[in-house]
């Protein structure tokens, strides 16, 4: 089976899409970290709010794309 080939284009877009929800994803995630350890010093809870923070903006990715991805078929 031929192996198709992804253009330049396409490939340095999907690297800046990554790199910009990585970024997005960090500095949201440490939004929410930052946010709960001022309202208290609970280790646990803090790491409850960053572990949700991060499954939070993971769904929200996964959907955004799958909608993005559904409307342009």
């Amino acid at each position: 089976m031929a192996k198709k080939k992804t253009s330049l284009a396409r490939r340095i877009n999907i690297l800046r899409a990554s790199v910009m929800g990585a970024n997005d994803g960090i500095i949201s995630v440490a939004g929410i970290v930052i946010g709960v350890a001022a309202a208290t010093s609970n280790s646990y809870a803090i790491l409850i709010a960053g572990l949700s923070g991060a499954l939070a903006g993971t769904i929200s990715m996964a959907m955004g794309e799958y909608v993005s991805v559904s409307t342009q078929k």
